[in-house]
């Protein structure tokens, strides 16, 4: 076997390597710190659009697609999209969900689809610590759950940490660990963003609830890890620009590298809106991040146009502190709500976005200080040897080399030197376990 090093369509490297579009803004549901500004419109994205969205993304060698909402079960055209994941093959689709609609019929069709992984959203171990902020619907939402499990698909549970259930997730930590309903507990804390701007105050973690709850996930990583789940608190870095201890070496979800690294992943409104992420949290965008929209041109003419204002540098973010600042209204650079709310309301123009600071390239992340042996690549080249089909090499536009694992949704960064070795041991490995 000669692994193989995916270098874009034009020999660049890889830019964008993830999609999240919202399909529907629509939700049965109407969670306290989730639904937008002004309530459901009922706006959805047609099927020919998705499908474009499916294609483009394949055609470029992003890694994932993520369909979100509102409710996605609640798409008119739900059934078509599950039949459209066909198309994908280097490409994974992942989709989020209540899990309040799950029907023997939607499990049969998820079950034949090429969903890659389902998430579910659950904010507690129990209906009191649940349906504080999401309604009367635990009980509705673990039979859907459980339902899920027969779609043969890999489940993330994703918790919304906030401060009336925070105390409690490591609850559910263990009760999807003791009943095998996931294989992955994702949390996240609540930004000022949405419906919960008006109450914020209420909802929001304080600072120093963001390293509690990272301690208690640090003390029990390793158990959680043994058993088959794994537990990680995304939000922890942007808050506190702090590493817990149960950070592996060079790995880490796709979706805590989108969170810390704003030039790899755009995202797609119901409307057909194509937005850059350089400087947006939760529902809310700092200043005219739209690119174009799918009414006007073809996703792949889109995809491209992300791809080459990312790799212009034109682009800023706002520092890290600053952006914690306002979407978390924690650290030094804490401010007033009516500043938050001024600052996303106003009309930045790219003027005012050449004042902040360079995007952090995927290259410069702190990970790949840390040291990656011969043993851990030796590792990681058994694993590729044993299911290749389940793995993909890419070299990132930045420079950085990326192994993403398309069943768990992790990538591992290396250095070019690293990934030399990778090949030279996976080649070693599949040529010992075919001379037996």
């Amino acid at each position: 076997m000669s692994l193989s090093i995916e270098q874009g369509r034009d020999g660049r490297g890889i830019q964008n390597i993830r999609t999240v579009a919202d399909v529907i803004n629509n939700c049965n549901l109407g969670c306290h710190y989730c639904h937008p500004n002004f309530g459901w419109t009922g706006e959805t994205l047609p099927i020919p659009q998705v499908e474009e969205l499916f294609q483009a993304s394949e055609d470029k060698g992003i890694f994932e697609v993520t369909l979100s909402g509102g409710e996605i079960t609640m798409h008119p055209d739900f059934s078509r999209i599950l039949e459209a994941t066909h198309m994908l093959d280097k490409t994974t689709m992942t989709f989020v969900t209540n899990a309040t609609k799950i029907t023997p019929n939607v499990v049969s069709e998820i079950r034949n689809s090429n969903v890659g992984r389902v998430c579910v959203s659950v904010d507690g171990p129990d209906a009191q610590t649940h349906n504080r902020r999401r309604g009367n619907n635990f009980d509705t939402v673990m039979k859907g759950l459980q339902d899920l499990q027969e779609t043969d698909k890999p489940i993330t549970v994703i918790s919304v940490a906030h401060a009336d259930n925070y105390s409690h997730l490591l609850d559910l930590s263990e009760l999807l660990a003791s009943k095998g309903l996931a294989d992955q507990h994702h949390m996240c804390a609540p930004s000022f963003s949405g419906s919960a701007k008006r109450i914020y105050e209420q909802l929001s973690l304080k600072e120093p609830q963001f390293y509690e709850l990272q301690g208690m996930i640090d003390a029990s990583y390793e158990e959680f890890k043994r058993r088959g789940l794994y537990i990680t608190f995304n939000s922890f870095w942007p808050a506190t620009g702090k590493r817990g201890q149960s950070q592996d070496l060079r790995t880490m979800t796709l979706v805590q590298f989108t969170e810390q690294v704003k030039d790899i992943y755009m995202i797609v409104r119901p409307n057909g809106d194509v937005r850059l992420t350089s400087a947006a949290w939760g529902r809310e965008t700092v200043g005219d991040a739209v690119v174009g929209n799918l009414n006007d041109e073809e996703a792949a003419m889109l995809f491209d146009r992300v791809d080459d204002i990312y790799r212009s540098g034109r682009v800023r973010q706002l520092p890290r502190t600053i952006e914690a600042g306002h979407k978390f209204h924690v650290g030094p650079y804490n401010v007033d709500p009516s500043q938050t709310i001024e600052l996303i309301s106003r009309k930045t123009g790219e003027e005012d976005l050449l004042q902040w600071q360079p995007i952090r390239k995927l290259s410069e992340i702190d990970l790949l200080q840390n040291s990656f042996d011969e043993g851990n690549i030796n590792a990681l080249a058994m694993q590729i040897a044993a299911e290749p089909k389940r793995w993909r090499v890419v070299n990132h536009a930045s420079g950085v080399d990326i192994v993403y694992d398309r069943q768990t949704s992790h990538m591992t960064l290396l250095k070019a030197d690293e990934t030399e070795k990778l090949v030279q041991y996976c080649d070693q490995q599949y040529n010992a376990s075919h001379s037996r």
